[in-house]
């Protein structure tokens, strides 16, 4: 970086502007300073934020993008000439005349241009806005997806599973422990307080079987991916997990939902919980 740059660089900061205000080659350098300090200030990977949290980002972003915007275009559009943001903030019509009621930022740079030309001629250029197309667009991730329920959404019905597998559609139903009917009296049970016995397609036996053959490092994201459930279920079943000692907390985030656990339980100690 050249030394004049990185002194007009410590004067913006010293006066509360952006460094692109006093010298417009530093345009750039301020767009890429934006994304680096809401990359910096990001609590975890955004993919792993919550929609709360991702919505906050983007609304951040979309802030700072704006006012870089409106700040790019004064400048490419004033080179040679002084350019000051105003705020119409009224407009009264007149016979004759209008006259305009403006705000304007105390930090802008060329404001004692502005004081400087009272009571002589100048020139409003009213500025293009049409640059928000496409915003509605950009959404943060829905923190539970619209998934299946039941098995026979995910794999179809016994009879065309039968006819991929070979075999009958009692051997089927027979081998997915459960016919939907029962699947169905579950959940009504879990409405009613009762823990359910499935969670996604895999009944609760299998996954503490599985966490105890792989002792994995568990999250919320983690049991989310792997057994394709929600983040409500997720979350209820960390809790029968720790209820039931099959996990213990690992590590705390200052977010609960962010905390890792490890598996407390081997092989033989699941198998006899069931």
């Amino acid at each position: 970086m050249k030394p004049e740059h990185r002194a007009i660089i410590d004067s913006a900061k010293r006066h509360g502007c952006m460094p692109s205000e006093l010298a417009h080659e530093l345009l750039v350098h301020d767009l890429v300073e934006m994304n680096r300090f809401e990359l910096h200030n990001l609590k975890a990977p955004y993919h792993k934020l919550n929609e709360e949290a991702q919505q906050e980002v983007i609304d951040r972003l979309t802030k700072k993008t704006e006012e870089a915007v409106t700040r790019a275009i004064s400048i490419i559009s004033a080179r040679g000439v002084a350019s000051v943001p105003i705020e119409v903030r009224a407009i009264k019509v007149e016979a004759k005349a209008l006259t305009v009621t403006a705000k304007v930022d105390a930090s802008a740079p060329d404001k004692h241009e502005l004081t400087d030309s009272a009571g002589k001629l100048c020139l409003l250029v009213l500025a293009p806005d049409d640059y928000r197309e496409g915003l509605d667009a950009i959404q943060p991730e829905r923190d539970q997806h619209e998934m299946p329920m039941q098995v026979a959404d995910l794999l179809g019905s016994p009879e065309e599973l039968a006819e991929r597998l070979g075999g009958s559609a009692e051997d089927v139903v027979a081998a997915g422990g459960e016919a939907p009917d029962q699947q169905d009296e579950e959940q009504e049970d879990a409405a009613t307080g009762v823990p359910p016995t499935v969670y996604g397609v895999a009944p609760y036996s299998d996954i503490c079987t599985v966490l105890a053959r792989a002792t994995p490092v568990v999250t919320i994201d983690y049991l989310q991916s792997r057994f394709a459930i929600g983040s409500d279920a997720a979350r209820a079943l960390v809790v029968r997990l720790l209820d039931d000692k099959v996990i213990a907390v690992d590590s705390e985030a200052e977010n609960p939902l962010h905390n890792t656990y490890r598996v407390t339980k081997d092989l033989d100690e699941v198998v006899s919980m069931e």
